[in-house]
This record gives structure tokens, sequence and C-alpha cells, in this order.
């Protein structure tokens, strides 16, 4: 059986952890294969938008396999970080939007991966953490890095020090979730989403995705002028005259064709 499902429908990847008698815990395998879908879908020109979720009742990832990781020393442990640190680059670069609709635990490894994607969806259940400070370690997929740059870096100290759970509720407060539904809705809840973007001008949405991304990274002057490059490309681009058009003459648009 295979631990990644996949499906591509109306122009949405569906990417399923499937682990679910482990409580899709992210072994190495598992971890390169989902980098790896996700690379593979920037060049097939039908996939506009990404929702990874899981199978399984209790958990979305309870993250890393504690039987794995506990034969890991200094050398094979960075290795092993930067596999999982690749699998959130690619999510973060990838041209069209992830959303995470995940439920049950979310933990470690599962934590950092809805703290990578574009929008999250929870399930009203849901409980979150990074909980590597109780077994003597932290975190290794980009943890410290994501997290301070949407809670701010206090609170990011808190969660990370203290390792607790975090509530689909507490979660949306503080910006990590976009919304927390009935896990029976969950999937729709991520779908009707997808469905919007996926109307929506792909390379536009790549231009905005790219330039808050950036926001994040750099000083304010940095960002504007990354803000004005790729502002002038979307507006060179045939969807930007098609919806334009469109609207000047009180249209519909044609479908946009990504460049």
């Amino acid at each position: 059986m295979s631990e990644l499902l996949s499906q591509l429908n109306n122009n949405i990847l569906t990417l399923t952890l499937n682990r679910p008698e482990k409580l899709n815990t992210l072994t190495l395998d598992l971890v390169k294969e989902l980098t790896t879908q996700i690379k593979e879908a920037e060049y097939n020109h039908d996939v506009l938008c990404i929702i990874i979720n899981a199978a399984g009742e209790k958990a979305f990832s309870a993250g890393g396999n504690i039987k794995e990781e506990i034969k890991l020393d200094g050398y094979t442990s960075y290795d092993f970080s930067r596999v999982g640190q690749e699998l959130i680059r690619a999510m973060r670069n990838a041209r069209m939007p992830i959303i995470t609709a995940a439920h049950g635990y979310a933990l470690g490894g599962g934590m950092e991966i809805i703290l990578a994607s574009d929008f999250a969806f929870l399930s009203d259940t849901a409980k979150i953490a990074i909980p590597s400070i109780n077994l003597g370690s932290t975190n290794g997929f980009g943890g410290t890095q994501l997290l301070p740059r949407i809670v701010g870096a206090m609170r990011a100290k808190e969660i990370l020090m203290t390792g607790r759970h975090i509530s689909a509720a507490e979660a949306m407060e503080l910006g990590i979730a976009l919304k927390a539904v009935p896990k029976n809705e969950l999937i729709n809840e991520a779908t009707m989403l997808a469905n919007d973007l996926t109307a929506k001008a792909p390379f536009a949405l790549r231009c905005i995705k790219s330039a808050v991304n950036k926001a994040l990274e750099t000083d304010i002057e940095t960002g504007l002028l990354i803000e004005s490059q790729l502002f002038s490309r979307a507006q060179a681009s045939e969807d930007k005259q098609n919806g334009m058009q469109s609207f000047i003459n009180k249209t519909a648009p044609n479908p946009f064709i990504n460049r």
C-alpha cells in the first residue's frame, strides 16, 4: 500500500498521507515522496492548486517516527532535517497555492507542513504542537523559522519551548489556520477554496504568493522592489489583457491560460 495517495481532479491535486495505522508519521520515504509529488506538479500545467490531507480518524500526522529518529546521530539527523526542509522549501516555492486540510493531531513535522502551506483548514477538534522539547530535542523541518513569521518571536518561543498543544480555535486566533470546521466538512471547505483559486489567473496567483513570502524575509524597500517587478510581469501577461478587456466589455473573461 502506498504511503502517499494522489488524485488530480478539476485542476486540483490532492495528496493524502496514507499511514493511518501509524498516525501518518513522517518516514523518510514519505517525506521524499511528498516532496517529489509537489516538485513534479510544477511541470504539470493541469495542476493549479494542491490540497494536502491525511487518511484515518485520529491524526493528520503525529510527526516523525520516533523509532527511526532515536537511531539518528549528529550527522544523520542533519541529513534528515535537510530532507524535511526540502519539503518545506518545495511547498513555499511552488507556483500554485497549497492548502492543508488537517484533522486530529498534527504534531512536529505535521504542524510544520501546516506552517509551510499557503492556507490551512483544521477540524474543530484538531490539536497541533511541536513537542520536540518534551523528547529532549528540537524540531528540524523549519518550525523555528516559519512559526515566528506567523505569530511573532515571543509567542513562537513559548509554543516551541513548552511543546504545548494548540487548539483549532487558538490556531485561528494566532493566524496559523484560516478556518476550523467539523471533520466531515474539512475537505469540502478546502476544495471550495481550491475551486475559487483555480478560477483565478495562475500567473497572478504565483506573483502574489512570491511577493507575500518575500515580504516576511526582506526589508521593506527590497520587498517593494520585488512587488514592482512582479507587478510589471503580471501586467505584461496575456491573462491580464484578457481579464481587463473582459471587465471593460462587461463580459466574463475567457479561461485564464497561465501566461
